[in-house]
């Protein structure tokens, strides 16, 4: 099955098909499907086994693709924030050199007099701060790169984005140093007990 997929699903429509078959029938059957997603190889089932396991198969594989394509869009969402987060940083940065350059002010006064002596004198005055103005310390987006984002949403593939979103509000509310960032949000949700089920999220939110 998928990489990282942690289970898979038991339709209640398999009722009809156990209904046919004996206890011993369908332990084998339901072990087949743990071997299929484990180790990816079909069972060797014969007669009616054969036949059950079947469809059940088929909706076992369209489940995987359907986690694969979720996890490759979440994927995606988040490296396209963090690049967004890096050209904004870019422009920012820029931004405040520019700034930096206009408050330069250089002012050279030259006097020369009848025996030939000149006496120059340049003042330059050079008024900035930092590099982009702020504090980035307590900023966790800022210290993920598309990497680490990557290894939060493999571990919690339908809500990386809002896990990441909460431990970097409580890092600046706290002022938190925090040297790796993943290790930190993954123990963060370790923790809390994060959920990572999509039915728990409402319109985009954490309900």
């Amino acid at each position: 099955m998928a990489k990282d997929q942690k289970g898979f699903i038991v339709y209640g429509d398999i009722k009809a098909t156990a209904d046919e078959l004996t206890d011993e029938q369908l332990g084998q059957l339901f072990r087949g499907m743990i071997d299929y997603f484990v180790e990816g190889e079909c069972p060797r089932f014969t007669d009616s086994l054969k036949f059950a396991f079947i469809p059940i198969k088929q909706q076992m594989d369209r489940d995987a693709d359907k986690y694969i394509e979720k996890c490759e869009k979440m994927r995606d969402n988040a490296n396209k924030r963090w690049n967004d987060m890096q050209k904004h940083t870019i422009a920012s940065k820029s931004n405040q050199l520019d700034a930096n350059d206009a408050n330069t002010n250089t002012n050279t006064n030259t006097n020369t007099n009848t025996d030939t002596k000149t006496t120059t004198t340049t003042n330059t005055n050079v008024r900035g701060g930092g590099s982009d103005g702020g504090d980035d310390s307590f900023n966790l987006w800022k210290q993920l790169d598309a990497d680490g984002v990557d290894a939060i949403y493999s571990e919690y593939p339908e809500s990386g984005g809002f896990l990441i979103e909460e431990v970097a509000a409580d890092v600046r509310v706290k002022k938190k140093k925090v040297r790796n960032p993943v290790s930190y949000v993954l123990g963060y949700a370790k923790k809390v007990g994060w959920d990572d089920k999509a039915d728990h999220f409402d319109g985009g939110e954490p309900a």
